[in-house]
C-alpha cells in the first residue's frame, strides 16, 4: 500500500520513469523476445516486415488508382503518400495490439513475482518501433 507523503517532492511520472530506466536490462531480454516470437515460425521472417506494406499498397495503388479514377496527373507520386499511410496505421495498429497481448499474456508472472506492468507494455511498444523501422526501408526505395 502506498502512502502519500506531502513532503516528497518527487513526481510520479519521474519516479516511474527512473524505475522503468533501472529495468533496462529487463526491457532489452523482452524486446528481443517480442521480435524473435513474432518472426520464429514465419517462412519469410523478418522480409515480412518489408513485403507487407508493399503489398497493401500495391492494392490500395490499384483501387485508388484503377477503379475510382483517381486525379492525380502523375500517379507515381501518389504511392509514396499511400505507403506513408499504410506504414503509420500499420504501426498504430500492431503497437496497440503488442502491448495489450504482452501484459496479458504476462498475467501469470504479475502474480508469481513483482514485475511492473509497464516493463512489458515498454518493451512491446519498442519492438513494434523497431518492425516500423523495417517498413521504412521500402518507403525510402519507394521515395527515391
Amino acid at each position: 500500500m502506498q502512502i502519500y507523503d506531502s513532503d516528497n517532492k518527487d513526481f510520479p511520472v519521474f519516479s516511474t520513469l527512473r524505475k522503468v530506466y533501472l529495468s533496462q536490462d529487463l526491457i532489452v531480454i523482452l524486446i528481443k523476445k517480442e521480435l524473435a516470437v513474432r518472426y520464429k515460425r514465419s517462412f519469410i521472417g523478418i522480409w515480412w516486415s518489408l513485403i507487407n506494406p508493399l503489398l497493401t499498397t500495391a492494392v490500395l495503388y490499384y483501387v485508388f488508382n484503377t477503379a475510382f479514377k483517381s486525379r492525380f496527373s502523375t500517379s507515381n507520386h501518389f504511392i509514396p503518400y499511400i505507403l506513408c499511410g499504410v506504414l503509420l496505421i500499420t504501426f498504430f495498429n500492431q503497437s496497440l495490439t503488442m502491448v495489450a497481448d504482452s501484459i496479458t499474456g504476462n498475467a501469470s508472472i504479475f502474480t508469481k513475482m513483482y514485475v511492473r506492468p509497464e516493463i512489458f507494455g515498454i518493451s512491446a511498444a519498442f519492438a513494434a518501433i523497431i518492425n516500423f523501422c523495417f517498413g521504412l526501408v521500402p518507403l525510402f526505395i519507394v521515395c527515391l
